[in-house]
């Protein structure tokens, strides 16, 4: 399953998601959901993708290399589907 864009109120453009507050929602500038989840082994702030283009997943690059195209505000619209198994990842 992932989630994707639905609708959403207007909202202020970020920069990077090492700036975040935990528990913040948003979307690069190519749609794909992320949330600031923080990870109960290791105590740490970690980014969570939420989908569309993939199955959710904890990116293995730095916080810091993760643009952040909006923040995606409370009464932001997700729509839950279902993965395609034959377009895994990919943009």
């Amino acid at each position: 399953m992932s989630l994707i864009l639905m609708s959403e109120p207007d909202s202020d453009k970020g920069s990077k998601a090492n700036e975040l507050e935990l528990g913040t929602w948003f979307a690069d500038q190519y749609g794909q959901v992320f949330t600031i989840a923080l990870d109960d082994r290791t105590s740490e702030r970690r980014v969570f993708c939420a989908g569309n283009f993939a199955n959710p997943f904890i990116p293995n690059v730095a916080a810091h290399y993760i643009s952040v195209g909006k923040i995606l505000m409370p009464g932001t619209i997700l729509q839950i589907t279902s993965i395609d198994k034959n377009r895994q990842g990919g943009r």
